[in-house]
């Protein structure tokens, strides 16, 4: 069995962490939590296959510290940071965004060797054991739960306790009052029962009415890279995505609300340093609505549908630009002579590819599929306009026009981070770019953008 050291103080995290590693990798997980106990196992690391770190432990840089320790000793054992760091870490794998669990997973898969041969041959009881505490917050049960009592001698008994989709919370709360730790399912149904409760532990990050904006940004982030994750890497549509699409793209307004300009939001993001698409996203949004708020068809119905719409646009590219870093526009992805085909194919698609996903989601705003493919300005969400049309709903024309405005921001503050855009020469320019007058009537209103 390998053996994995982990290296975090977000209990979340832990969770998902610990129960995904024990049953996809088959490993021996050890979790510690803070600096003191991460120093007194540096006489330890030799003894495990792999160590996983977050870059930060409150103030502390202990990825850094952690991989520090292991060059110092020339100790061979693979190394994954998860987050950023601007500290030079040649032999360290890079994961950047905490949450995407099925891209972390593939990532130690690979370093481990552990293919799905040898998870298949991997031994499990018939009945697999499951941490009481990992359901207390699911509703319903996603297959059959058991619970293990004495039986004959030494013998135990599996009695049922939920039927699959059975409400499960209530029984959960009465075994843990009597002192029952663990319940069970099927050796099969072990993989049903993880992914379920990745979702529902997911789902805590929405629960920040009381925090600070950068909270609540830490909170849309790791909702977008676990649904970008489940969207992406599983063979059925998973409703519950549209459950945190819906309680993000509330947050995502809260944000963009409480924030005192643009610039504030971007140095926010820039900290918190969860990748490109997620920086571009938020201040798509944050533009877009204020477009909304100016404009004289606009009402609150649009901001709700766009920023859904900012949720799903991108999300077929996470994976290119997770692999990618230094890519800021898909411009740089189709013009840089980095990609496969495929690669090209998914980023010239990636607008029809969301759209069509969006159709299989029940309780969608109304139109959103249609705007998702429109986003760069085709009707049919394959490719890129050049000369954009009329023919496309005014909300598109308007996400067209905050994305473009928040790509010449990247760009620049990108090239300089002291740039202080001159907010008449780029409508300017913009005007020269979106050449119709229906789009220089949504243009305008940049005039009066907070930065």
């Amino acid at each position: 069995m390998k053996k994995i050291l982990v290296i975090s103080d977000n209990d979340l995290l832990n969770q998902l962490y610990l129960i995904n590693l024990e049953i996809y990798i088959g490993a021996q997980v050890t979790i510690v939590k803070d600096k003191k106990s991460t120093k007194k196992l540096f006489n330890e690391f030799k003894n495990f296959d792999l160590i996983i770190s977050t870059a930060m432990l409150d103030e502390d840089e202990i990825g850094l510290l952690t991989y520090s320790a292991l060059e110092e000793m020339c100790l061979p054992v693979p190394f994954i940071l998860i987050g950023a760091t601007n500290a030079e870490m040649p032999n360290a794998t890079i994961v950047p965004s905490s949450y995407n669990l099925q891209n972390l997973l593939r990532v130690i898969a690979s370093i481990l060797g552990v293919t799905a041969k040898t998870m298949a041959e991997i031994s499990v009881p018939k009945y697999y054991p499951i941490n009481i505490s990992y359901l207390q917050h699911m509703q319903s049960a996603p297959c059959e739960t058991y619970l293990q009592i004495k039986g004959i001698g030494n013998q135990y008994e599996y009695v049922l306790c939920a039927l699959k989709e059975a409400p499960i919370s209530s029984i959960v709360v009465k075994l843990q009052k009597e002192g029952v730790s663990t319940l069970f399912v099927h050796a099969k149904d072990r993989l049903i029962m993880v992914n379920k409760i990745s979702l529902s532990l997911a789902l805590l990050i929405s629960d920040t009415a009381q925090a600070s904006p950068s909270a609540k940004s830490d909170a849309i982030s790791a909702g977008f890279a676990f649904a970008a994750s489940q969207i992406l890497d599983s063979s059925e549509v998973i409703q519950e995505i549209v459950t945190i699409a819906e309680t993000c793209s509330k947050v995502m307004d809260n944000v963009v609300s409480e924030v005192s300009g643009m610039k504030a939001l971007v140095a926010m993001l820039l900290n918190n340093q969860e990748g490109y698409i997620y920086t571009h996203s938020m201040l798509v949004a944050y533009v877009a609505k204020h477009i909304i708020k100016h404009v004289s068809w606009g009402g609150d119905s649009h901001i709700e549908r766009i920023n859904f719409m900012v949720f799903f646009h991108d999300i077929y590219l996470v994976p290119i630009y997770e692999k990618y870093p230094n890519a800021r526009s898909e411009e740089d992805l189709l013009f840089g002579n980095m990609l496969t085909d495929e690669e090209k194919n998914i980023v010239l698609n990636h607008a029809r590819l969301a759209g069509e996903q969006i159709t299989k989601y029940k309780k969608c705003p109304s139109g959103v599929d249609t705007l998702i493919k429109q986003h760069h300005g085709m009707g049919n969400g394959v490719g890129f306009a050049t000369d954009f049309s009329d023919n496309i709903s005014p909300l598109s024309k308007l996400f067209i026009v905050s994305e473009a405005f928040t790509d010449f921001y990247l760009k620049e503050k990108h090239k300089n981070p002291n740039f202080k855009i001159n907010l008449k020469e780029c409508v300017e320019q913009l005007h020269i770019q979106f050449s119709k007058h229906t789009y220089r009537k949504i243009i305008d209103q940049l005039l009066t953008i907070k930065i």
